[in-house]
């Protein structure tokens, strides 16, 4: 199967995040796992885990669509259906303007697993966020693999 596509993305994935805050000097993680669902205009990003941040532990979810365009370009889009950001797997980088703040992704993809890295900068913020994806195996479909 072809890396970085549609079907590629489908299903679910174990998830593994680090966060660096240098602007409040906390470092946290993240344990949990991402579904990508099939809907009628592409896929269904719903995120949940739990997060360790400056010794609390805290439920943390998030939701995304995606989209799949021509030439490969995918589009992610809030769950509001507002813009995010796009990338195209072959040139895995994109950025996002939030007010005065700064947003740059890149992505990695090998065959069973991707990440993600953010870096935020701006006069509100100043965090690296990592993600790292694996794929949810058969034996772990049934909660073992978060």
């Amino acid at each position: 199967m072809e890396i970085a596509t549609r079907e590629w993305f489908e299903g679910a994935w174990v998830i593994r995040r680090q966060i660096d805050d240098r602007q409040a000097g906390e470092r946290g993680r993240l344990v949990g796992r991402a579904v990508l669902e099939p809907s009628d205009e592409g896929l269904e990003y719903r995120e949940e885990g739990l997060l360790e941040m400056n010794g609390r532990l805290l439920q943390a979810e998030r939701r995304y669509r995606w989209r799949f365009e021509a030439e490969g370009r995918v589009r992610v889009l809030f769950a509001d259906g507002s813009r995010f950001h796009s990338f195209i797997p072959g040139r895995p980088v994109a950025d996002h303007l939030c007010g005065d703040d700064r947003y740059e992704v890149a992505y990695a993809f090998e065959e069973d697993r991707w990440s993600s890295r953010w870096d935020v900068r701006g006069p509100a913020k100043d965090y690296v966020l990592e993600t790292w994806y694996s794929r949810v195996r058969n034996e772990d479909a049934d909660g073992g693999g978060a």
